[in-house]
């Protein structure tokens, strides 16, 4: 069915794997569906405080669970006796464990189904180069039990991966509790990340077809991930829309059938290619179908052991570098092995990254150290991208990182941005706002703008230098509590603007 489409593509596909998959193969349920069975009250009561946030009402069934366990320790001796240590280290950690033992139960009841599937063997045959998953679950280690799994942003982001043979599991794993992305403060945290592993997952994007299964094109997770892809691509985006495929079901009175429709993406939409069928088994024989000298657990054995050695301190006659050009003939070689040096690599990869981050990444990191790129490599990559047609960027936090805490140290690193460096009397206006913030004190304006925390971002732009000094964890404060409704506001350049201010008093000259 897409088999000519997989055909053209110089590389394996990779599968991005959602819930729907695990309902079909192992009659999991949904999330909310286990929201309601580990839920100590009527759901409803969950569900109607956090107005149908799924992750805020497991917020709240996370607290009812971890307060009952330690009312009646006793008669939750043995679940304490191997989770303990978890739970009194975030008290959340009991949702996520008694999910986590329940997914694992119901996967080894259903193993022997899942293997069985005529479906799932012929996708267990498949050539593909690594999967992306949003599923708790282990049923997809099940299936491909040769590849290497990552579980969450941490091991993705910080740990060497090959980019072959691979499991990728963003939202966490039952394997691991504590790493499961369930709560709204777990989104929180993970909605700080979503530009690193976008710009981490975007070479996959870019130069693999990458097929969805069980999800929805309605998808919020799906819709972020691959907004912050398109924002680090900018033109080069129909690039990415020319990988993207969507297995879905047919709804009543469809026929099998590919299609090209449209992905709404917040302002715009993207297209993609959704193939219509309740027999996946055709998919999974066309990526069978896609030939490789070379199963992929090999490949990534292969460029791990060749990454270990080029690391070694130790000199050892392992590796031989030869100038085929010069003495040999690729005549009859089935196969080329071929590395690169680490460091430069990295180098490569990270200034792709980079290129993705944008002026809301840069003032989100100023208030949270969201942000794990080093210094050096935001000043000369990211800053003079941003700074070509924008006045109010922050700068000084990365300057000073950089051992730059002056005008003579600027000018002697030759840093050459677009407009230089932010000069002290450009954040404020010599209007209302301006002049209240000039005669209040921080509280006052509080106190008069409390319904319009936009307004109170404008006065606070009124504070001379060193009044901003005097009251700087103050407007951290109050930058860090309204965050949201001041990015959200028809006041965001001042926000902006205010963001740049503090980062000039904390950390600049």
């Amino acid at each position: 069915m897409i088999e000519n489409q997989l055909k053209k593509s110089n590389k394996p596909a990779y599968l991005f794997v959602g819930s729907g998959f695990s309902r079909r193969y192992i009659d999991l349920e949904t999330w909310e569906e286990l929201l309601k069975k580990f839920s100590l009250k009527n759901y409803v009561l969950y569900s109607g405080k956090s107005r149908g946030d799924l992750p805020l009402s497991a917020k709240y069934i996370a607290e009812d669970i971890f307060e009952a366990i330690y009312k009646e320790p006793e008669s939750h001796a043995g679940f304490l006796e191997k989770f303990g240590d978890l739970i009194g280290r975030d008290g959340a950690n009991a949702l996520k464990c008694k999910i986590s033992v329940h997914l694992e139960a119901q996967l080894k009841e259903k193993e022997a189904q899942l293997l069985a599937n005529s479906e799932i063997e012929e996708l267990s045959k498949a050539n593909i180069d690594g999967i992306i998953t949003t599923n708790w679950d282990c049923a997809i280690e099940k299936i491909f039990p040769k590849f290497t799994t990552f579980v969450g942003q941490e091991e993705l982001l910080f740990k060497s991966t090959f980019g072959i043979g691979e499991i990728y599991k963003i939202h966490g794993c039952s394997s691991k509790p504590e790493s499961l992305i369930l709560t709204s403060d777990d989104y929180y945290k993970f909605s700080n990340s979503n530009a690193y592993v976008a710009a981490k997952l975007t070479t996959i994007f870019v130069e693999h077809p990458v097929i969805f299964i069980g999800y929805s094109i309605s998808d919020s997770y799906l819709i972020e991930i691959l907004l912050e892809i398109v924002k680090s691509l900018g033109r080069r985006k129909d690039k990415l829309s020319e990988n993207l495929y969507f297995l879905r079901r047919p709804s009543h009175g469809e026929t099998d059938h590919v299609t090209r429709s449209q992905m709404p993406l917040g302002e715009f939409s993207l297209p993609i290619t959704q193939v219509v069928t309740n027999d996946f088994k055709k998919v999974y024989q066309a990526l069978s179908n896609t030939q490789r000298k070379i199963p992929a657990h090999v490949l990534r054995m292969l460029r791990e052991q060749i990454y270990e050695i080029t690391q070694s301190s130790t000199p050892e006659k392992r590796v031989a570098l030869v100038d085929i050009d010069d003495n040999e003939s690729l005549s009859g070689i089935d196969f080329v092995a071929g590395f690169a040096v680490k460091e430069k690599f990295e180098e490569t990869m990270s200034t792709i990254g980079l290129k993705g981050l944008s002026r809301d990444d840069l003032m989100k990191d100023i208030l949270f150290n969201t942000i794990t790129a080093s210094p050096e490599d935001i000043i000369k990559t990211v800053i003079p991208n941003i700074r070509k047609g924008r006045t109010f960027v922050p700068v000084y936090k990365y300057l000073k990182m950089s051992g730059i805490e002056n005008n003579a140290s600027f000018i002697s690193a030759n840093i050459n941005w677009p407009r230089g460096l932010p000069d002290k009397c450009c954040y404020n206006n010599d209007d209302y706002y301006a002049r209240t913030g000039r005669e209040l004190s921080l509280e006052k304006i509080e106190e008069k703008f409390k319904d319009r925390v936009d307004f109170s971002a404008k006065a606070i732009l009124g504070f001379p230098f060193e009044k901003a000094l005097e009251n700087l964890d103050g407007i951290e404060k109050f930058l860090i509590n309204n965050y949201d409704r001041l990015l959200s506001s028809s006041y965001k350049s001042d926000f902006y603007k205010l963001i740049c201010l503090y980062d000039h008093v904390k950390n600049g000259w």
